[in-house]
Parts: C-alpha cells; structure tokens; sequence
C-alpha cells in the first residue's frame, strides 16, 4: 500500500492497534478515528480495513495491546498466590501508564485470541493448584476487577478536567474533620499515615487471595 511519500508500507494488524494505542495515550479515547490511524502511520484511511474491518474491532486491538503489554507469570511463579500477586501488580501499572484506555478495558471484553490464550494460561494454572474451571474463571476476574477499580480510583485526579475548589484541591482531606465528633475517624487517619495507593492495593490483593483459598477442591 502506498505511503504519503509514494513508497509502500506492509501494515500488520499490531502496528493499526499499536498507533491507535498511542494516540489514545497522547490525545484520548474520544480523539480516535481511523483516519488519525492512518495519518499516524502515514497510510490511506482505507488502506486499515483490511487488517480491522471497524472501529469496533480496533477498539478490541487497542484492549489486547495493553494486556499484552503486562507480562503473565503464570507457570512461572512459584504458587498461585505468588503469580496472581505478581500478575495484579504489573496489570496496575500497565493501566496506570494507559489510562485513558481503563474505561475501554472495564467496558468492553474484547475477545480475542490472544486474550483467550493468556486466560487459557491462568486457568491451567489454578486447575494444577486444586481450583476447578468455574472457580479459576471466577479468580480471574474478581483480580482484573479489583484491579481495574483500583486505577479508576487512583487515576481520577489525574484524568479529572474539572476545576476544584482550591481549598480542597491540596493538603490532607481529613485535616478538618472534628475528633470530637469523629474519634475514632481521626484516630485511624493518623495511625495509618502515611496510607499510599501502593498500601491500599497490596492489602486488597492479599485479602482477596485469603479469600480464594476456599475455592479449592483439593
């Protein structure tokens, strides 16, 4: 397919997905069109079609390149618990550094192979552990839940256009609150200060793995 410059460009469907993955970084979700696709990659608008017949399919691609992009230690930690860990923290921070796709993730399932295959990957895993399929399947997704919810909360501020109050804009939230009313509010603000996003993921995650050990069979 020719090129603006009149060379030719092999496209694949990983560099549509990879350029359009970029500009949702750059500019948003709501900036995507096949044609800025195009002109990122510098090729004709319809010259894509082949590769992603609709936006549809593109927003799927854009799904898969972000999870692809998190690497799965499934069959290479040592335990379930250790890879569920591991797999969670390193699917926070691949949403944290695309953002505006988390929206996309929590909305749309985007069933693909490639999807399918890193599921498949997990679930063989937790199988081996004692877990049955259903429960597998259901570990899986409470963890991409939790994680997903996670990053919604942690990434608002940063993804937020809306002007705030300045008095509530910067310093402690808490800082007004009245002990006389609010004893023990006041009391576990100060005892867990300073209280992290990082704090508050690692102990989600480990109360839920508590929590999936009554799933196993065996």
């Amino acid at each position: 397919m020719p090129h603006h410059d009149g060379s030719r460009v092999k496209l694949t469907r990983s560099d549509i997905c990879s350029a359009a993955l970029r500009i949702v970084d750059r500019d948003g979700l709501g900036h995507l069109t096949m044609r800025r696709v195009a002109a990122e990659l510098g090729v004709e608008a319809m010259s894509l079609y082949h590769h992603v017949p609709n936006k549809a399919a593109l927003l799927d691609g854009i799904v898969e390149q972000v999870i692809a992009l998190t690497p799965h230690p499934f069959g290479h930690a040592n335990d379930w618990r250790t890879a569920l860990r591991d797999f969670a923290g390193l699917l926070r921070q691949s949403l944290i550094a695309h953002r505006s796709v988390v929206p996309l993730i929590a909305s749309r399932p985007a069933i693909t192979p490639r999807n399918l295959s890193s599921i498949e990957s997990a679930l063989t895993m937790l199988v081996a552990e004692g877990f049955t399929p259903g429960a597998g399947l259901r570990i899986i997704r409470s963890t991409v839940s939790l994680v997903l919810g996670h990053v919604v909360v942690e990434t608002a501020p940063l993804n937020s256009t809306e002007k705030t109050d300045d008095s509530h804009s910067t310093g402690d939230p808490t800082a007004s609150i009245d002990p006389g009313h609010f004893p023990l509010l006041v009391a576990g603000t100060n005892e867990i200060e300073p209280d992290s996003p990082e704090d508050r993921f690692a102990l989600g995650i480990d109360a839920m793995l508590a929590g999936f050990e009554r799933e196993k069979t065996g």
